[in-house]
């Protein structure tokens, strides 16, 4: 249906009419229902247009739905807070309006491009139809590797026969969509925020679009000059050492798992050489070493970290043997997205996600540094490869602000990467680093304590966050 509105669109807007004096529009709109049956406080929403590729302009129009939340009484604060979602290539959780209340600013939450409500949609129901096949096989193998690339070159086929330039949805575009945002509705500067991986975007449009921007907070960020393969073995490594550490400083933990820093990569190199295979609700589940790690990967960046005191148990577990608990994970994986991506409830729309990450992807990517016997290539890198946006130097390039940055990294977060979090400041200089114990990849959503300071912190960015009695608060996991 999205894609069919945009070839309508394109051919009314772009079929030989010139537009060299485009300009971006806002009209409002109703909600749609999903946004409605959630949303308590006074909110409103419209659509941005915008042109697919500003290269062209002459070219085909995208839209893109936006959301504006008042706090209850109306905001006592000037400048708003914006936000493009949670996840990169995610839909917005409308939930996160909280924001407005708890800063008592209006909070503004836009659409990336292909995704949402956005039009046209970049997601990938050919991946979702090939979900069984992507689910139930070891990762490593041909059959399950070949299904998964297969979908995405027919999603792309799809797109482009519709009129879609996937090369066009790229974390440059996405950020300036925002700045055009911000401009259509007048507003002079304002707040950014992000929950998750969607920092890719904002930390592009704090590059490209530093005027506008008063304040940046980064949860659990990702950084758009490192792209996520490439990124995700130390990530985890980072991650897993943490969760050790605190293993050992607990005795029970310490007496259970002895030896937790090389289980896993037993285990895994255990589950390589020869997979199980478990039946999971009627469904045959094979799991691999990769599997294994995948599911570690989620459960140390699950939400608050509630899930990491689990860990241990799940790979002691599978180094003797027992995979159960790892197939009824895989087996609720929408496909590809479980140990890839975090918050796989949602998964994102495929076809943007890969046309904001592949052109930082390299060539060859495996999880063989860290875990003897994998080996075997990253999907995604092949999934790139058939997606067909060419590998950029431009994506490469490290982030430079001098705009006020607030960051808190969960020690847990596997999706977050640890040392560049700890640099940050050599190429951010007014950026402040919180790592946050015991916590994954959410972590904003637990503790009242953190998003409190949070938000003292935003009416004066020019001085240092105060956490440190939140962090002496947050429990440690227990450890069944």
């Amino acid at each position: 249906m999205g894609a069919a509105a945009f070839v309508l669109a394109a051919a009314c807007t772009g079929g030989g009419a010139s537009k060299p004096n485009f300009h971006p529009s806002v009209a409002t709109v109703e909600c749609p229902a999903d946004i409605e049956v959630q949303l308590l406080m006074e909110h409103s929403c419209g659509y941005l247009t915008v042109l697919e590729d500003r290269n062209h302009p002459d070219g085909p129009t995208i839209r893109l739905l936006f959301l504006r939340v008042q706090p209850p009484e109306g905001p006592t604060e000037p400048e708003p807070i914006a936000s493009v979602g949670y996840e990169i290539a995610q839909a917005p959780d409308w939930g996160s309006v909280g924001v407005a209340a708890g800063s008592r600013r209006e909070f503004v939450l836009l659409d990336q491009r292909g995704t949402g409500h956005a039009e046209p949609s970049l997601e990938c129901p050919e991946v979702d139809e090939a979900s069984d096949e992507l689910v139930g096989g070891p990762i490593s193998s041909d059959a399950v590797r070949g299904a998964f690339q297969t979908a995405v070159t027919k999603c792309r086929a799809r797109l482009v026969a519709a009129g879609v330039h996937p090369e066009a949805y790229t974390l440059d575009a996405a950020a300036q969509d925002l700045e055009e945002l911000r401009q259509a509705l007048g507003i002079r500067t304002w707040n950014v925020i992000s929950w998750g991986t969607a920092s890719r975007v904002l930390l592009e449009y704090a590059r490209r679009y530093p005027d506008g921007v008063r304040a940046i907070v980064l949860g659990s960020p990702q950084f758009p000059e490192i792209d996520p393969v490439s990124e995700a073995t130390p990530d985890l490594t980072d991650a897993f050492a943490a969760l050790a550490d605190t293993c050992r400083a607990s005795s029970g933990c310490r007496r259970e798992y002895p030896d937790l820093r090389t289980a896993l990569s037993r285990a895994a190199a255990a589950l390589e050489r020869s997979p199980a295979t478990v039946s999971v609700r009627g469904k045959s589940i094979s799991v691999d070493g990769a599997a294994l790690v995948r599911v570690v990967r989620n459960m140390l960046s699950a939400n608050g970290g509630e899930e990491a005191g689990l860990v241990p148990r799940i790979v002691q577990g599978a180094l003797e043997g027992d995979v159960r608990e790892v197939a009824s994970r895989l087996a609720a994986d929408p496909g590809m997205c479980l140990g890839y991506m975090p918050r796989c409830t949602d998964p994102p729309s495929l076809g943007a996600y890969l046309s904001f990450t592949c052109p930082g992807v390299p060539s060859d990517a495996g999880l063989e540094d860290v875990y003897p016997g994998l080996g075997s290539e990253d999907p995604y890198v092949a999934a790139c490869r058939a997606w067909g946006v060419e590998r950029s130097a431009d994506a490469l390039a490290v982030v430079t602000t001098d705009v006020p940055i607030l960051i808190l990294r969960g020690e847990y977060d596997a999706f977050s990467p640890r040392d560049r979090v700890l640099q940050a400041q050599s190429a951010m200089p007014n950026a402040h680093i919180v790592e946050v114990p015991y916590m994954g990849h959410d972590v904003f959503g637990t503790y009242d304590c953190l998003r409190e300071e949070r938000n003292r912190w935003l009416l004066n960015p020019a001085s240092a966050p105060g956490y440190s009695v939140c962090l002496h608060s947050i429990e440690r996991p227990t450890f069944p």
